[in-house]
């Protein structure tokens, strides 16, 4: 004859083990919240401003100023407003326009370049230009320069920008 052994639980004991699931489930609402909430933080989004096609013209030998050309893309829904450069590899960066004025053509800083939400802004010769004067060291085609865009809200951007001859 078999012999057949009871459960050791008491029924008291089994409703405990369907609750505690239950238990766990009550903050999921609340903690799946705050990871939107997070999400959604445009601190913490991956739609930082892009440098397309960056590039810095190569300069002749001892040359004290270079300029960087590219597109800067804000791909966000949030105005960005940039009010530096600078570089570990340069004295100083600065963005500058160059303007006709006078039938001559003349260079004059911008302080501050707002990139409008999901715009672009072109920097190339005869426009809108970073200026890079004063290299720490020889600067040659093939270098990587590490730029930095630094917003009035206090976030940094990086960008890696090749020196090429063009």
């Amino acid at each position: 004859m078999p012999i057949r052994v009871k459960p050791q639980f008491a029924p008291h004991h089994q409703s405990r083990i369907w609750r505690l699931p239950a238990i766990l489930l009550l903050p999921m609402p609340i903690l799946m919240l705050m990871l939107w909430l997070v999400a959604c933080d445009p601190q913490t989004s991956n739609t930082l401003p892009e440098f397309r096609g960056a590039w810095i013209r190569e300069a002749p030998p001892g040359a004290r100023m270079h300029a960087a050309y590219g597109t800067l893309t804000n791909p966000s829904d949030q105005t960005v407003r940039i009010d530096g450069f600078s570089s570990e590899q340069y004295q100083d960066v600065s963005l500058h326009e160059t303007i006709l004025q006078h039938g001559k053509s003349r260079m004059r800083p911008i302080p501050i370049l707002v990139l409008q939400p999901r715009q672009d802004t072109i920097l190339q010769p005869g426009g809108l230009h970073l200026m890079l004067s004063g290299p720490r060291s020889e600067i040659k085609v093939g270098a990587v320069i590490n730029l930095s865009a630094h917003s009035t809200d206090g976030q940094v951007f990086h960008y890696q920008v090749h020196v090429e001859r063009r």
